[in-house]
């Protein structure tokens, strides 16, 4: 998800305002970003209005600019779409009417990326290419166009995989690659060289996905990100499955390094994909009754990331193939050893299983027509984003009594919104 927010956090660049010179306009955008960065987005958007009513104050459109930039970025991490396409909007016709296409190639990176979360993909596509197109008019050398022009790029080229169109997404990471290199950002360029394997393992071009992913994987080593690491080893072992002859030692080890990660950033990222992962390992292993432990788990992963997930996350074509697998998998297997063993309770999971996915596939459809027609609220994003929260808590073992029935509590109010959603609409 962070990848898609970067517009707003990269146009803070363009302040270049002393906060200890005594500036109160410098002092709001100091204060927002630390709060920001200590996760108070509320608190961080409430210093940000005040930074943008002063910049409002000094007829300084370039601050302008770049404060509703980050007002997008806050608003889009705490799930307030509406307020962050309005920012986003607003930023994005004040550069056009002040000739900067730099800013506006980014305000136009910021409204495709909450397009993305949205569901809609197509808007989002022509918003990513509307800002690729204005960047190329912009001052080329300078970092912060490189810097938005790679951003552009990346969320152009996933929009094409995602419609099959993989000789798109290549030309376009192709472009976004050698500018990541030239800004020196190895952190980005292994950023890019990942997204890019795991599109091409997508499309089961595993030579060139194995290239990427290695690639991915040496940068990260040589700048001991653990942060990113583990999202390199979840990679390389799916890749691994894929092969004719897999090593599944090695691949079982990319897995359990993968998921034995501290990593406050992975751990909060979809689990249900390296506990799939490894299921399959095990199963193709041999292993079936570990299997089966294992595709359940993941099957519970599943189902606790799609209560918070996003309408962006949870329909696009590769996640919802993602998600089939992960029921489907589990459903075949149990159903199997319910014959073997003539268990007649793993047969009833099995179909409540599948019968989950198919009802949880309808509210999620459902929730991306409505989120697309602007008809879900604030307030359910809002929800969504306390969700996350708990769910994070609880996960990252920091949850104590309060915190579990805060979740509980959250998913009931979910549940009975989406319900009046489907009934209303």
């Amino acid at each position: 998800m962070l990848s898609f927010l970067h517009f707003g956090l990269l146009a803070a660049n363009q302040v270049q305002r002393d906060p200890s010179s005594g500036d109160p306009l410098a002092a709001a955008i100091a204060k927002g970003r630390e709060l920001r960065n200590a996760g108070k987005l509320t608190e961080a958007l409430l210093e940000y209005s005040r930074a943008l009513t002063l910049a409002r104050q000094d007829h300084n459109v370039t601050q302008t600019i770049t404060i509703l930039m980050l007002i997008a970025s806050a608003d889009t991490m705490s799930f307030q779409y509406q307020g962050a396409l309005s920012a986003a909007k607003e930023a994005f016709e004040l550069a056009r009417a002040a000739g900067n296409n730099q800013l506006a190639g980014g305000a136009s990176g910021a409204v495709s990326s909450i397009y993305f979360f949205l569901g809609d993909f197509q808007t989002a596509e022509v918003e990513g290419r509307r800002a690729i197109d204005l960047l190329r008019l912009a001052p080329p050398n300078e970092p912060i166009t490189k810097k938005f022009m790679v951003r552009a790029l990346q969320l152009v080229a996933t929009y094409c995989s995602m419609q099959g169109r993989a000789s798109e997404s290549e030309s376009l990471f192709q472009q976004a690659i050698p500018i990541a290199q030239q800004l020196n950002d190895r952190s980005l360029e292994a950023s890019l060289w990942d997204f890019r394997g795991v599109l091409l393992l997508r499309d089961n071009q595993l030579s060139a996905a194995e290239q990427s992913l290695q690639t991915a994987l040496a940068i990260r080593e040589s700048l001991h990100d653990n942060d990113t690491l583990p999202y390199s080893k979840e990679h390389l072992a799916e890749l691994e499955l894929k092969r004719e002859s897999p090593n599944y030692s090695y691949a079982l080890r990319m897995a359990d390094e993968a998921l034995s990660s501290h990593s406050a950033f992975f751990i909060e990222s979809p689990q249900y994909y390296p506990l799939h992962i490894r299921a399959q390992i095990l199963l193709r292993s041999g292993e079936r009754q570990k299997a089966l432990v294992e595709f359940r788990h993941a099957v519970s992963a599943a189902e606790t990331w799609r209560q918070g997930a996003l309408p962006g996350d949870t329909t696009n074509t590769q996640t919802v193939v993602l998600l089939h697998e992960v029921y489907r998998d589990f459903a075949q297997l149990a159903a199997q050893t319910s014959l073997e063993t003539n268990n007649a309770g793993l047969r009833d999971e099995a179909l409540e299983v599948l019968a989950s996915n198919r009802a949880a596939s309808l509210r999620e459809q459902l929730k991306r027509v409505l989120a697309t027609d602007a008809k879900i609220p604030d307030s359910y994003f809002e929800k969504l984003s306390a969700l996350q929260a708990a769910q994070a808590r609880v996960t990252l073992g920091k949850n104590n009594k309060t915190d579990q029935m805060e979740l509980a509590r959250l998913r009931t109010d979910i549940g009975e919104f989406e319900n009046k959603l489907a009934v209303q609409n």
